[in-house]
């Protein structure tokens, strides 16, 4: 009883100082994942269970905007474009930036592990100790890289909407963004239309924002609760090298291509983009952060709808550069644990395929533990032995997720802000 009362008092010392100090959202988010780690922390998990709803609610609210939002807003941002070739510039510089920053993260986290190498250590009897996951469990990321391509045209676009696929969905919505342009003045009622939908949903978004902080916290406090800090006693080296190369990633490589840009203060950007890499780190998905990406992007650094619209979510389904990062050091790990040597040709092939794997990586929490299969197959593990690694780090994988989605979207802005200054003065966006 006194426990259930202390942690009563922690809850509701939280609500109270985020209502009386009423803080910018960015503070309020940080304020809840320590309040979150607290609770988790000092309370069991039926403690925790009784607030575990306040994270679903928001969760929930948050993945009701998804397909929406990525559709209208790129339409929207499509009928800003004056032609076709417009887009086609967007979506090259984009595009490029976007594997350039992988290609980078995936040799950051090569670097990080060979140099601190987590894996070494570790008792390979305890991995191969754990049941390996059903092969039948593997979602269908395990596709060829041409199936991929061609599972993006959607048969059915109705259901790609319902079904939530980012992909489809970015394909239907710029097939109808450049019939719209190429209709003209005919079609110019239906783009305002179009317009008008994606200022609705970006002000629903805010709306639910308001709900933020609560929400994390009880995202936080069930995470902390149901894994605690049990994962550093096994896996401490791998925590910690996956959270340094983030760190450099996002530090020197994106934080170098902004001084490159001389238009704003790295401090200054990741200040104003705290908000969605809150959401990042709290949700694990990028694809369920990019309503409130999309909003922080235009709204705090003006970067123009046509862009926004058509650059961000290409990057929540393209741009996995924490998960490259992630399963490049997984590997590193797997082979210290069984022995394997590595040389530059097997760190070319880790680099090369992590990098085209991670491109058909989705935007949903832990999808990059199934992705890494291909990977260390490919360094020399059989099929089963990959397959136990997953297996021994998915119960941990929340740990990595949190951070490595955060990076990824920590990208997209970047991407996003870069192409716009690139561009501003090459192509019309008003």
């Amino acid at each position: 009883m006194l426990l259930y009362i202390i942690f009563l008092l922690v809850v509701s010392t939280f609500l109270g100082y985020l209502l009386i100090k009423r803080h910018p959202l960015w503070q309020q988010i940080i304020i809840a994942i320590s309040f979150g780690v607290l609770a988790g922390t000092l309370f069991e998990s039926e403690f925790i269970q009784s607030i575990s709803w306040t994270g679903e609610v928001f969760l929930r609210l948050i993945k009701m905007l998804i397909a929406p939002v990525v559709f209208f807003t790129l339409i929207a941002g499509i009928c800003s474009l004056d032609n076709v070739q417009s887009l086609g510039l967007i979506g090259s510089r984009a595009i490029s930036l976007y594997l350039l920053t992988t290609l980078m993260a995936v040799s950051i986290g090569l670097i990080v592990g060979s140099i601190l190498m987590p894996g070494s250590g570790v008792d390979s009897q305890i991995i191969l100790s754990t049941e390996p996951i059903n092969v039948q469990s593997l979602p269908a990321t395990q596709l060829s890289l041409s199936q991929r391509l061609i599972n993006i045209i959607p048969v059915n676009p109705f259901y790609a909407l319902l079904t939530g696929n980012i992909l489809s969905i970015i394909f239907f919505a710029i097939v109808i963004g450049i019939g719209i342009i190429a209709s003209g003045d005919k079609a110019k009622p239906f783009a305002l239309i179009m317009k008008c939908v994606s200022s609705v949903f970006i002000e629903i978004t805010k709306a639910i924002m308001m709900l933020a902080p609560i929400g994390i916290f009880g995202l936080i406090a069930v995470n902390v609760a149901q894994h605690g800090f049990a994962v550093f006693e096994i896996l401490s080296k791998l925590v910690i090298c996956v959270y340094l190369a983030c760190f450099v990633q996002v530090s020197l490589v994106y934080g170098g291509i902004l001084l490159q840009l001389k238009r704003v203060s790295v401090l200054t950007f990741f200040r104003k983009i705290a908000s969605p890499l809150g959401i990042a780190f709290s949700t694990a998905s990028s694809s369920g952060t990019l309503p409130v990406t999309l909003t922080t992007v235009q709204e705090k650094l003006k970067v123009n709808p046509s862009v926004s619209g058509s650059v961000l979510p290409l990057g929540a389904t393209i741009n996995m550069d924490g998960t490259s990062i992630y399963i490049g050091l997984v590997a590193i790990f797997a082979a210290q644990v069984f022995n394997i040597p590595l040389g530059l040709s097997e760190f070319l092939m880790i680099a090369l395929t992590t990098t085209i794997s991670s491109i058909g990586a989705a935007g949903v929490p832990s999808s990059a533990l199934f992705m890494g299969i291909s990977v260390l197959t490919v360094m020399g593990l059989s099929v089963e032995q990959a397959m136990i690694v997953v297996a021994f780090i998915l119960p941990f994988d929340r740990i990595f997720d949190m951070i490595r989605t955060m990076t990824n979207v920590a990208g997209d802005c970047v991407v996003a802000y870069t192409v716009d200054r690139l561009l501003i003065n090459r192509i019309d966006l008003s």
